[in-house]
Parts: structure tokens; C-alpha cells; sequence
């Protein structure tokens, strides 16, 4: 009796094994996917100032994709990934607003196009004592 509870132990072990298995291979394979593909991750700091302690409606937009419509704070980031579509228009555009107002234009930096099946990190830093973006983009 001993022994056959030592080997249905083993067996549950071995089918837990598999199972974990196949789970973490689907997870990599599932990564890799992601980064052989058309992911867009977006990173934007607000380095305010007392004049402007935050910036308001922050929009990133990648082709059909489109994500945040936020309030940044003074110091903070947000993060966000985009999944625009092939046939798309591959460039990034980031709009914000000084104020709250309904009536204020939005800024607007419009990033440069990538071709599509390339993935891309982008890290924008609004500066409101210049009032002028830093970008820094990388295509993985």
C-alpha cells in the first residue's frame, strides 16, 4: 500500500511538472511575441515647477491605439502600452494641456514613424519651466 501511494505521488509530481512547463514555455513564447511585435511602450515624466505644478489630458496615441487622457503630477511618470495595428500609422503623437481649461490647444509632439513589426520604448519628459520635451526613443 505504501509503495503504490509513493508512486501515485510521483505521477501527480511529474503531471504538476508538465503543467508548470508548458505554462512558463507558453509565458516566453507569449514575451517574445510581444516584443517581435508592434508594442509601443510609453513612458512620460512632468518635471513641474510652481507656476505649473501638473500637466492635464495627458494622450498617447500609436496608430489606432490610444491610452492615458490623465493629470500628471510635478515628479511623476505614467506608463502605458500601445498595440497599433500593421496597417496603421506606426508614429507616436503625445498631446497635454497646461491647464484645465476646455478651451486651451493641447501641445503636441509628434514622434517620428517606425516601421511596422518593430516594437518601441519611448520616454518623453515635459519640462514646465522651459515648457519643452526631452524624448528619448529606442526600437527594440
Amino acid at each position: 500500500m505504501i509503495g503504490s501511494s509513493t508512486q501515485l505521488n510521483a505521477v501527480n509530481l511529474r503531471r504538476s511538472l508538465t503543467i508548470v512547463s508548458i505554462l512558463i514555455l507558453g509565458s516566453c513564447l507569449f514575451g517574445c511575441y510581444l516584443f517581435e511585435t508592434d508594442l509601443v511602450k510609453v513612458d512620460v515624466t512632468f518635471a513641474g515647477s510652481s507656476q505649473h505644478p501638473r500637466i492635464y489630458h495627458v494622450t498617447v496615441t500609436s496608430g489606432g491605439d490610444k491610452a492615458l487622457g490623465r493629470t500628471v503630477e510635478s515628479s511623476e511618470t505614467v506608463s502605458t502600452n500601445l498595440f497599433p495595428d500593421d496597417a496603421d500609422d506606426r508614429h507616436l503623437v503625445l498631446t497635454y494641456k497646461w491647464s484645465d481649461s476646455e478651451t486651451e490647444f493641447p501641445s503636441a509632439w509628434d514622434g517620428p514613424a517606425i516601421p511596422s513589426g518593430k516594437g518601441y520604448r519611448i520616454h518623453v519628459t515635459i519640462d514646465a519651466r522651459t515648457k519643452t520635451d526631452a524624448v528619448k526613443l529606442v526600437v527594440v
